[in-house]
């Protein structure tokens, strides 16, 4: 083991608690030190131990080394191999203010920034935004730059809202006048437009951008509408969709120029089982939607707020794959869906069964790998990998999660607040994929 790839540290063994590399690749033996005249195969394969400490533990070895030789290693010219990481780092639970909305978004190079919006007491009603420091540790918790605030409401203060980077820009869409857009350039925030949405807004917003193409979402307790907010005024895309009742599930996303929304038209899941309507068209389409599928099985409409969450995967030819996680009020499933505009396909890609929800969030890599946060309450927040939900652990959050994946794909982060209440501090962590 070694702190660069020449520097060696400490030596391997195959049978302890530290620095276990375990060998295959032999029939007459895998151990330390290795003799290839007597290897079975062309290669050994040599495997770090599962949650071993390295070394003394402090992060200092960085490399696998292996030296041609005697037991001592003493050759001058080694093979080497830099060992990456994969893991939670430490969390952080700011204790500066109270907050009901956290939000975290990609920020310059592989950070991440934090908006927050905070209408605890009378004299708060700020949504701010920070700057994300992490480091790669389980001991040093990320740290959060300088506020800079993104508005204050003397009045109307909506905690209905969303917020992300669309190009290199921060927006935040609230509820407040008909939906209001805040945008935040170069350390300022001086642009904002209200009445979005023509109507009131009631019970959600949903803000999404594919880099390109910006829109927002929000119902009115009878209408979903949707609008294309990529350049200047507000432009409706496709046509309201009508809902049975007020609080009906609803998520939606844009990619590659299409627009997809899926929603539960029903009063409950609970008597009438249910069905996910989806709805997709080309996002300059403002008259219908030109495509529509139906999938039977029902949102969670009995737990207040648990709507569904929906990311855009990419795009292979005419094909584009969105994801859609649901709880469906006994367990969460995840959903891939593509479409070519000429038809939507439908498809069931994970179960995560009695795991029920009472906060989603969705996010892709840039190889359209999902990442789906699960918050159910009194067990918090956990973190799941893959279309087959893998689950990399528990978070140590509560309440309207959300989940970012840096541009590099060698983390994501994890935002949420320090407790299962309506309000807390501010929470953030960081899982590392290298």
């Amino acid at each position: 083991m070694g702190t660069s790839s020449t520097a060696k540290t400490a030596i391997a063994n195959s049978s302890d608690s530290t620095n276990d590399v375990t060998l295959s690749g032999s029939s007459v033996t895998d151990a330390w030190p290795i003799d290839t005249r007597l290897k079975a195969g062309d290669n050994y394969t040599a495997t770090l131990g599962d949650g071993n400490n390295l070394g003394a533990a402090d992060g200092a070895i960085t490399h696998l080394i292996i030296c041609p030789g005697n037991e001592a290693g003493d050759a001058t010219s080694c093979a080497s191999a830099a060992i990456n990481d994969r893991g939670f780092g430490k969390l952080l639970s700011d204790t500066t203010d109270n907050v009901t909305r956290v939000f975290i978004t990609p920020g310059a190079t592989t950070s991440f920034e934090l908006v927050t919006a905070d209408n605890v007491g009378t004299a708060d009603n700020v949504t701010a935004t920070q700057a994300i420091t992490d480091t790669k540790s389980t001991t040093t918790a990320v740290t959060l730059g300088t506020a800079l605030t993104v508005v204050t409401e003397a009045t109307g203060f909506s905690p209905v809202m969303d917020s992300l980077i669309h190009g290199s820009t921060l927006y935040t869409l609230t509820a407040k006048d008909n939906g209001t857009l805040t945008a935040c350039t170069s350390g300022t925030c001086p642009t904002s437009a209200s009445a979005v949405f023509v109507s009131t807004v009631s019970d959600r917003i949903v803000l999404d951008s594919d880099g390109t193409k910006m829109i927002g979402i929000a119902d009115n307790g009878t209408n979903i509408a949707v609008y294309n907010l990529t350049t200047g005024t507000p432009v409706r895309v496709g046509a309201n969709i009508t809902t049975v009742a007020i609080g009906d599930s609803f998520c939606g996303a844009v990619g590659g120029s299409r627009v997809l929304v899926a929603n539960d038209n029903s009063t409950d899941n609970i008597t009438g089982g249910g069905a996910i309507f989806f709805n997709a068209t080309a996002i300059d389409n403002s008259t219908g939607w030109d495509t529509s599928s139906t999938v039977a099985a029902g949102l969670d409409n009995s737990t207040v707020g648990v709507n569904c969450a929906m990311t855009y995967g990419g795009i292979s030819g005419d094909n584009r794959t969105f994801y859609m996680v649901i709880d469906n009020r006994t367990s969460t499933l995840l959903y891939s869906i593509i479409d070519n505009t000429t038809a939507l396909t439908v498809s069931l890609a994970g179960t995560l069964a009695s795991t029920t929800a009472d906060n989603l969030a969705i996010a892709t890599d840039t190889n359209g790998v999902p990442y789906v946060v699960i918050d159910n309450a009194t067990g918090g927040a956990n973190l799941y990998r893959t279309t087959s939900l893998t689950p990399l652990g528990a978070v140590g959050l509560y309440g309207a999660v959300d989940v970012e994946v840096s541009s590099d794909n060698t983390k994501a982060g994890v935002a949420g607040i320090s407790t299962d209440a309506a309000t807390g501090y501010p929470a953030v962590r960081v899982w590392y994929n290298e």
